[in-house]
């Protein structure tokens, strides 16, 4: 139908919102309102509205009711002076206006997300600053700050995701490097541009962020040297360019660090290492420190600090908001390092004269080893040792003399204690998991055979755990431990593909799960299987499910898992020197009876990590084999071992048909 319209100003103050509009005024929303009232406050009006005369000299408002409903509210609260607008007027006698509002805005078709994105970048690159356009549109700087940065990803990469997950497309704002994006994004397969974790993940390894800990250990410094930096709308994703120089501050940093400890201790030289390096810190024993004897000023002091720490505590559980809490915070860890340094050991000033630093980073900050002396090298053994040999240094790993009669004896055993033999149980668990990462279809041979048994006798198969409570977060180390095999098992459970788990309902699932390739059903049931595995560090071992399984994946523990530092730190003295003589070297273990823990924990993990230091080939094998009793796995059939007891729940055929499928 044609309807004749005439333009026309009319009042404010008579219009209302038809009755025939399709959109009752009690819907509109808070947030919208107040966005559309900005807009016109800051841009005018941008669409004329369409009335109709009412009764009463009125005109209703079939087309834009929001409209006016933001415009008489900015006029009533003082921020517009409009009298009248101008308005696109209906005949009083048209019919079907409902129509009219209806077909208006049911037709009307939002903007897609990334337009949205492209039109914020351009106005902020037309002049308009990110205030104004905050204001202009009823908008927090945040907000605008995060379409400015999707806007501003590398146009071939939006284009790319105009029909895929806006969530991935964001990961990428997270970098400003636009090359390094597009670098990013032709490096990923098609499914890992889906996953927003795995491109951060990426970025972040291509550009040293401002938020990245190395970063913000020298940003002041790398500032104030000239460093290129590429500035991010968010200023913890700016891009330091000149890594030398971040690591050139870094070192340089350090080497103060060393130098203020080395003062304060009196100690004679410093060193200053990138990354740490445990094996030349086993080359290094520590002094023997004293008990500061504080001056009557400094226990006055001491007293004070405690008493308003105790105050802080009581004050921090009642503040009243988070900078309150923060402050409080700030000034107990104040006050926590004046009584570390009130209570600083001290040396004796002619040993400390001697003595060193050596300061090195270590993942998100400095660490340090202080009052370190190097250790007096090992004196070779004579090929027939005297009494004095024994006396006056350690005795030279290759001697073969006493260690081979030694040898002959059969190897003491270690008691370990409950705690870490729980642990290296649950350890035992994540290294057969990674190994699972690299079996083939064993995982999914094992999950088959679970349900076959399960389905068929009722009973299900010892050494898997169905009911999965993560039994790996029993370890005491807790949510901060940090080994290879974390880092492995995380990378690969990262790359898994999971989006299946999103879908609604459990038959969506199933479906999304079956359209998977076999390479990643594979990769899914082998952390999965892993995380339901129980292998306990047993005495006299047993073919449970778990076991076989485990044994089916590696050939031995050791092909994953090397003792470290975090291994050796858990043994007693005793215990490590029972190690030694398990692997054929007693002199070394005699020699090594009063050292300290902490340097004879720095030997064995230098040992362990293959430093050259004299083994002869039966000894290296020894060390590159050992691992605590009953920790590795069982040999697979047809290996020479010794005989091993069967578990009454374990079939005969159980090993060959997982083995044949790890094959």
């Amino acid at each position: 139908m044609n309807t004749k319209t005439t333009r026309r100003k009319i009042d404010l103050a008579k219009l209302i919102v038809h009755p025939g509009n399709v959109r009752a005024p009690d819907s509109y929303s808070a947030d919208g309102l107040e966005a559309l009232k900005a807009s016109i406050e800051t841009l005018g009006l941008l669409q004329t509205p369409v009335v109709q005369p009412l009764p009463g000299g009125q005109f209703g408002a079939l087309i834009g009711g929001r409209r006016i409903t933001a415009l008489q509210a900015l006029k009533a609260e003082g921020r517009i002076d409009y009298g009248a607008i101008d308005c696109l007027v209906i005949e009083a006698e048209v019919p079907h206006v409902t129509a009219m509002s209806l077909a208006e805005n049911a037709t009307q078709e939002r903007m897609h997300a990334l337009d949205e994105f492209a039109a914020f970048a351009r106005m902020a690159d037309d002049g308009m600053g990110i205030p104004e356009i905050a204001r202009a549109f009823g908008l927090t700087e945040r907000h605008v700050r995060e379409r400015l940065t999707y806007g501003r990803i590398h146009p071939e990469i939006r284009a790319a995701y105009r029909d895929r997950s806006l969530d991935a497309l964001k990961a990428y704002g997270c970098n400003p490097d636009t090359e390094a994006q597009l670098a990013v994004y032709t490096a990923l397969d098609n499914y890992e541009r889906g996953q927003a974790h795995i491109i951060r993940a990426r970025l972040e390894k291509v550009s040293l962020l401002a938020s990245n800990p190395r970063a913000e250990y020298v940003l002041d410094r790398y500032r104030a040297a000239g460093g290129p930096i590429l500035e991010a709308l968010f200023p913890e994703n700016s891009v330091l360019q000149d890594s030398a120089l971040v690591d050139t501050l870094l070192l340089a940093r350090l080497q103060e660090e060393a130098e203020a400890i080395r003062a304060d201790y009196g100690f004679g030289w410093t060193k200053v290492l990138p990354a740490p390096d445990f094996a030349l810190l086993a080359n290094y024993t520590t002094l023997r420190s004293q008990q500061r004897t504080l001056t009557a000023e400094e226990d006055a002091r001491l007293e004070q600090i405690c008493t308003r720490l105790e105050e802080i505590e009581d004050e921090h559980a009642h503040a009243d908001s988070e900078e309150a809490a923060e402050a409080l915070q700030i000034e107990a860890e104040t006050l926590q390092d004046e009584i570390d340094h009130l209570q600083r050991p001290v040396y004796d000033p002619a040993e400390a004269a001697g003595a060193g630093v050596i300061i090195w980073w270590q993942q998100s900050e400095p660490q340090a080893r202080i009052g370190l002396v190097e250790r007096a090298p090992v004196a070779p053994v004579a090929e027939t040792p005297t009494e004095a040999d024994d006396v006056d240094g350690f005795p030279d790993a290759t001697d073969a003399g006493d260690d081979a009669e030694i040898e002959a004896d059969a190897p003491e055993a270690i008691a370990y204690s409950a705690r870490l033999l729980e642990d290296l149980g649950l350890e035992r668990a994540e290294i057969a998991t990674l190994a699972l990462t690299e079996a083939g279809p064993l995982a999914s041979t094992a999950a088959l055979f679970t349900v076959a048994v399960i389905g068929l006798t009722g009973t299900h198969p010892q050494g898997l755990l169905l009911t999965r409570e993560n039994a790996w977060t029993r370890h005491s180390g807790g949510q901060h431990r940090d080994t290879p095999i974390l880092t492995a098992l995380g990378t690969a459970t990262a790359a898994l593909s999971l989006d299946w788990l999103n879908e609604a309902t459990p038959e969506r699932q199933f479906r999304a799960f079956c359209a998977l390739s076999e390479t990643q059903r594979e990769a899914i049931l082998a952390i999965a299987v892993g995380k339901l595995l129980t292998l306990p560090m047993k005495a006299g071992k047993v073919f449970s499910f778990g076991e076989v399984i485990a044994s089916g994946a590696m050939t031995s523990i050791r092909s994953l898992w090397t003792p470290d530092l975090t291994f050796w730190g858990r043994l007693t003295r005793p215990q490590m020197l029972a190690v030694l003589r398990d692997l054929g070297m007693p002199n070394m273990a005699a020699g090594m009876a009063a050292a300290k823990k902490a340097d004879l924990v720095g030997y064995m993990t230098k040992l362990f990590a293959g430093a050259d230091i004299g083994l002869n080939d039966a000894q290296r094998a020894a060390v590159d084999a050992w691992t605590p009793a009953d920790m590795d796995v069982l040999p697979r059939e047809g290996d020479t071992a010794d005989p091993v007891e069967h578990d009454d729940t374990a079939t005969a055929e159980e090993v060959p048909l997982l083995l044949e499928a790890a094959e």
